[in-house]
């Protein structure tokens, strides 16, 4: 197994959007500030399995 033992949190902070727009996270219904995004930032599951990945699509609310 490759996936280590100890985790420590991974904050996503994205750049370039509005900071007073919003954004739904595409597959939920979760709608983050683009303050939040880039500032605060989009906290990352723990993950559980070797070779994972995810991918995040954001939709800019109009």
């Amino acid at each position: 197994m490759l996936v280590e033992p100890i985790y420590r949190n991974l904050i996503l902070k994205l750049k370039g959007l509005q900071e007073n727009a919003l954004y739904n996270l595409v597959g939920t219904d979760k709608v983050f500030s683009g303050s939040e995004l880039m500032y605060a930032g989009l906290m990352i599951p723990k993950i559980e399995e070797d070779f994972y990945s995810n991918i995040y699509v954001f939709k800019k609310s109009v």
